[in-house]
Parts: C-alpha cells; sequence; structure tokens
C-alpha cells in the first residue's frame, strides 16, 4: 500500500472524528437526551452506538485474514463511500452495536469514541499490513478489504454526524 493512499485514509478517518465532534457540540445539553420523533435514537443514543461500533470495526480490523492477492477495487470504495453518505436509505444497526445504557452521558459516550478513533488512526497511519491484502466480514457490507473498512469507519462517523446535525435543527 504506497504512502499517499495511506495518508488520505488517515485525513479522512482524522476528518470524520473532527465532523462528528463538531456536530455533537453543536447540539445543546438539554437536547442530548430528546428523540426527534418516535422510534429514532436521541444524540446520546447515538454517540453510543458510534463509539460501540468504531470499537467493534476496529476488533474488525485487527482480526482480518491475509490474503495473497490484492484486494483494491477503487469502484467498490465509490459505492461505499456514496451508500454511507445517502441518508435517504435507513440502516439497522445490528443488535450488539444498538443503544444500551453502556455510558452515563454523551461526554463519556463521545470520549470512548474519539479514544477509539486515536486507536484507529494510529493503526491505519502506522501499519506495516497492506490493506488491500487482508479481508474481513463487516455486519452489513459482507467481506471488504482493510482499506474498505476504514472507509465504512469514516462514513459511518460522518453518517451519524449528519444525523445529529438533523436532529439539531431540529430540536432547536
Amino acid at each position: 500500500m504506497d504512502t499517499e493512499r495511506r495518508a488520505a485514509i488517515v485525513r479522512t478517518l482524522e476528518e470524520s472524528r473532527d465532523i462528528f465532534q463538531a456536530a455533537v457540540d453543536a447540539v445543546t445539553e438539554k437536547c442530548w437526551l430528546l428523540c426527534p420523533e418516535p422510534g429514532r435514537w436521541s444524540v446520546f443514543e447515538i454517540v453510543e452506538h458510534v463509539a460501540v461500533a468504531e470499537n467493534g470495526m476496529f476488533r474488525l480490523l485487527q482480526s482480518a485474514t491475509a490474503v495473497e492477492n490484492s484486494l483494491e477495487d477503487r469502484v467498490k470504495e465509490a459505492r461505499i463511500t456514496a451508500g454511507l453518505g445517502n441518508r435517504a436509505a435507513r440502516g439497522q444497526a445490528p443488535e450488539r452495536a444498538r443503544p444500551a445504557g453502556r455510558f452515563a452521558d454523551v461526554p463519556e459516550a463521545l470520549g470512548k469514541f474519539m479514544a477509539a478513533r486515536e486507536q484507529t488512526i494510529r493503526f491505519a497511519g502506522g501499519t506495516e499490513t497492506n490493506l488491500f491484502r487482508v479481508t474481513a466480514v463487516h455486519p452489513l457490507f459482507a467481506a471488504v478489504n482493510g482499506y474498505e473498512l476504514l472507509l465504512i469507519m469514516a462514513g459511518h462517523v460522518r453518517r451519524h454526524a449528519d444525523q445529529i446535525t438533523e436532529i439539531g435543527e431540529r430540536l432547536g
């Protein structure tokens, strides 16, 4: 994996982290527990979900299986990025990543996410592993290479940052 692609994915992970932080910061504390409509998650629940999902996907990345040939597929990468950016299509989180009251409040959940994202960024920037030569099975995207998994992680966080922004706008 060349240095340029590695640097690009690290930037993408950092940008999505910063966008998520800004989205959470823009919502007032009094709105953290409010649901925008029945059946939707509150900001607190979203932040919990993102923290749990980040940790889960990082473990998935760490346990990825090495393959002999490169699995680089820029068309698939573009589909992943576009799909995660489409907020009209609602996804269904796996049961293990759904909010379950794991954290006391938004700052604690956000701190867990930030720590997990820093771990992801360090791994992405420092691993000797060719991310195009490992594969893992994501619960929603099926078989992906390591680079694609990092794109999913970044896109997932951006998607939920957009959701938080929508909630903030809706609830004032």
